[in-house]
C-alpha cells in the first residue's frame, strides 16, 4: 500500500480543491483500520465519507468511532441475493452472515446503509434484480448503486458484457418504476450507472470531470473501471499527476472509454507481461494520447450557458 502520509497529504490536497465526497474501499478497509481511521480523521466538514465494505474487521467500536468523525454511511456489495450463491462469490463460506452483522452493526451506530450490485442482463429478466431490491429493502437500505457490467480488471477479456439498447430501455423504465411510483416508495433509492451514464445526462464522469480514483498502490487512474495510469503518488508530486490527467479531460464526453479501449489496454497488459494492472503511466499513454472520447456532453454545455 502507498505509505500512509502519502496518501494523508494527498487527501487534505483534495478537500482544498474543493473534493465534497470521498469513497473509501479495499481490500477491506475495516482489516486496516489504524489507515482507515487516520484518513477519516484528517477530513473535516467540507466533505462526506462513505466506506466500502464486506464487514469483515468491524466492530461497534470502530463504527462510534467513525460516526463521530465524518462517516455517513457504510456500503455492502450484494450482487446475489442468495446467500449460497454471495458466499461462492467471496469465497468465503460466512460472507453472507458477516455482511449481516455488518449491515445491524451500522444501523445500531446510526450510520446509513447502502448496497452496490453488478448485474448481468438476464438478471433483469429472471427476477433477481427484484429479489435484490427485496433484500435491500429488509436490511432498511437507504441507496441501491446499480453497477453497469464493464470490461475492466478480472473481466477485461469479457466481450459479452455490452447491451443492446432495448435490454438498456427495459433496464431504465425498472429503475424509474423503483424510483418514481408510489407503490416502491417504501424501496431504498436507485442510483443506476446506466442512466446517470447516458449522454443525455453526466456522459463518462472520469479523469475529474466529476469523480477519479486513487488505488492502493497509489496509482492515480480517471476511473476505477479505465486501467490506466497518470502517475503514482509515490514517486511523483499529486498536483502534477493531477493536471495532466485533467488536460486530457478538459470537458466531459459521452464516450465510455473503458469499455472502447479495453481491448487495447488488455492487448498492451498481454504484450508487455504484466502481473496487475492499471498500465504504467508510460503504456497509459499509448492508450490517451490518440484517442476518441466522443462529443462533448450537453449537460455540461447547458450548465456553461447558466453562468
Amino acid at each position: 500500500d502507498v505509505d500512509i502520509d502519502i496518501l494523508a497529504g494527498t487527501v487534505k490536497k483534495l478537500q482544498d480543491m474543493g473534493i465534497a465526497f470521498f469513497n473509501i474501499e479495499g481490500g477491506e478497509p475495516f482489516l486496516v483500520y489504524h489507515r482507515l481511521k487516520y484518513i477519516c480523521s484528517i477530513i473535516d466538514n467540507r466533505s462526506e465519507i462513505w466506506i466500502n465494505s464486506t464487514g469483515s474487521g468491524m466492530t461497534p467500536e470502530k463504527l462510534k468511532e467513525l460516526k463521530a468523525m465524518n462517516v455517513t454511511a457504510v456500503m455492502f456489495s450484494l450482487h446475489s441475493p442468495d446467500a449460497n450463491a454471495f458466499n461462492s462469490f467471496l469465497g468465503k463460506d460466512d460472507a453472507w452472515e458477516t455482511m449481516k452483522a455488518g449491515v445491524k452493526m451500522c444501523h445500531q451506530a446510526g450510520l446509513a446503509v447502502a448496497f452496490n450490485t453488478c448485474l448481468m442482463r438476464d438478471d433483469f429478466y429472471n427476477g433477481n434484480f427484484e429479489k435484490i431490491m427485496d433484500t435491500a429493502k429488509d436490511f432498511k437500505a437507504c441507496l441501491v448503486q446499480l453497477i453497469k457490467p464493464k470490461p475492466a480488471g478480472g473481466w477485461l477479456e469479457r466481450e459479452d458484457l455490452e447491451l443492446t439498447l432495448e435490454d438498456a430501455e427495459f433496464i431504465k423504465a425498472k429503475v424509474h418504476k423503483y424510483n418514481l411510483e408510489k407503490a416502491y416508495a417504501h424501496y431504498p433509492a436507485i442510483a443506476a450507472q446506466i442512466i446517470e451514464e447516458d449522454k443525455n445526462v453526466f456522459g463518462c464522469t472520469a479523469g475529474g470531470t466529476d469523480r477519479f480514483y486513487i488505488n492502493a498502490k497509489g496509482d492515480v487512474q480517471p476511473c476505477e473501471f479505465l486501467n490506466i495510469s497518470f502517475g503514482n503518488l509515490a514517486v511523483e508530486n499529486f498536483e502534477d499527476i493531477y493536471q495532466k490527467m485533467r488536460s486530457v479531460f478538459a470537458e466531459g464526453k459521452d464516450c465510455f472509454l473503458c469499455e472502447k479501449y479495453a481491448a487495447k489496454i488488455h492487448r498492451l497488459y498481454r504484450e508487455n507481461n504484466l502481473q496487475s494492472l492499471p498500465l504504467s503511466p508510460q503504456l497509459s499513454e499509448q492508450i490517451y494520447r490518440s484517442w476518441d472520447r466522443g462529443k462533448p456532453t450537453s449537460l455540461y454545455e447547458e450548465l456553461e450557458k447558466l453562468k
